[in-house]
């Protein structure tokens, strides 16, 4: 017995095979995407101020933090980052007055920012 499709009822096979295929992608998870939280996510340094310790927050018992974690800074003339263990990080200023941006990342490429203002005797 051989069986024949009526021509609708073929189309709408296709086209709901269609949208199970077009609305299913996507949906796994994506490295890079995302973003870490850090404590401070912004500061002010004072003139007397000299460092700051910041910590990424959230992420770490789930296991979507993904260590060791890489810290930099936008501009290395104005800080650095002179100590890091674990999901903390010191960054020491410079004497020059601006603003600079941490950057911290894991090995899944998420990424986290602070932001820090450097307050001179000139600008009080």
């Amino acid at each position: 017995m051989r069986m024949h499709y009526h021509p609708f009822s073929l189309r709408l096979l296709l086209f709901l095979l269609c949208v199970v295929i077009f609305t299913q992608t996507g949906c796994e998870e994506a490295n890079g995407v995302g973003e870490l939280q850090v404590d401070p996510s912004s500061v002010t340094l004072e003139p007397n101020d000299l460092s700051v310790v910041l910590s990424v927050v959230g992420g770490i018992t789930d296991s979507s933090l993904s260590l060791p974690l890489e810290w930099d800074v936008r501009d290395p003339r104005l800080g650095q980052i002179v100590a890091h263990s674990g999901v903390t990080a010191v960054y020491r200023r410079s004497a020059l007055g601006g603003a600079n941006t941490v950057i911290v990342r894991d090995q899944l490429d998420k990424e986290g920012y602070v932001t820090i203002v450097q307050l001179v005797a000139e600008d009080r």
